[in-house]
């Protein structure tokens, strides 16, 4: 399998099938209720043209304008089938990207909309371990990237200079660099409605999950209850060179004579290229 057919395999057409469930949610919780955020949208630029944006821009002005419709917003969800599990990883990520010292409480208060988290709390004694506490779901620890990277002078500044949403690859290809010792790990994780997208992260030498896009740093056992990985790529900092040159070398359009874990390799290489 050559590296551009990985995500039109398991990814692409995953994200055209989510895209279509964003939009039917919108419309059909616009039809039920009569709310739109359409008068908004060019405020605040939002993008017409990505129904996920729309959908998040709604849940915002629901907060902000029309709470009371917020238990419907959330009936209807489920009704779609959606995965309430992102309401987790949505959360961790608004904190994560959010909290350079201190945790907001606009942020807080914003993420306590969703009936699936009960509670947010800091640890000042684990420096500044966060724990969102949801009765349904469970409870779910993490550090913002800046609080647990704050001696991390490369991997701060690599942080605070790119956008890091949308960008695992290339954020976790580049913070490899900032490592003395660390795993480059590609999943499949579910997505918000159905089928899969692939996700990177790092593992560094205290084990622990350093996710460059979420800006969130967690452990294992955080990693498996929450997003339910299957790991299709795991390459040591010491191995991708040699990985990559193999990869390299393998990758023939006649043939496709390259392994699937390399081909992955591949693909993030060359998605890295599109940060700098």
């Amino acid at each position: 399998m050559g590296y551009n057919e990985i995500y039109d395999k398991y990814q692409t057409q995953y994200e055209i099938s989510n895209r279509i469930k964003f939009r039917e949610f919108v419309e059909a919780f616009k039809k039920e209720t009569g709310v739109s955020a359409d008068g908004l949208m060019e405020a605040y630029q939002v993008n017409h043209d990505d129904p996920a944006s729309v959908f998040y821009f709604l849940k915002w002005v629901l907060f902000n304008y029309n709470r009371k419709y917020i238990p419907y917003f959330y009936e209807l969800l489920d009704n779609f089938g959606y995965d309430m599990f992102s309401e987790i990883m949505d959360t961790m990520t608004l904190i994560g990207k959010d909290t350079h010292t201190n945790v907001s409480s606009d942020v807080v208060n914003y993420s306590l909309i969703s009936p699936y988290i009960n509670r947010i709390t800091v640890d000042q004694s684990q420096k500044g371990l966060i724990t969102i506490h949801s009765d349904e779901l469970g409870d779910y620890s993490f550090y913002p990237s800046r609080v647990y990277l704050n001696n991390n002078e490369g991997a701060l500044n690599l942080i605070n200079k790119y956008k890091t949403s949308g960008f695992c690859h290339q954020m976790s290809w580049e913070l490899m660099n900032h490592h003395d010792k660390c795993t480059l790990v590609t999943s499949l994780l579910p997505s918000y409605f159905e089928g899969t997208h692939y996700h990177t992260v790092l593992r560094d030498n205290n084990g622990l999950v350093v996710d460059a896009a979420m800006e969130a740093v967690y452990t294992e056992d955080t990693r498996d209850m929450l997003f339910k990985p299957e790991d299709i790529c795991i390459t040591e900092k010491d191995d991708t060179e040699r990985k990559l040159e193999l990869a390299i070398e393998a990758e023939d359009e006649e043939s496709k004579n390259i392994d699937f874990p390399n081909a992955m390799l591949l693909t993030l290489h060359e998605q890295s290229k599109v940060i700098l």
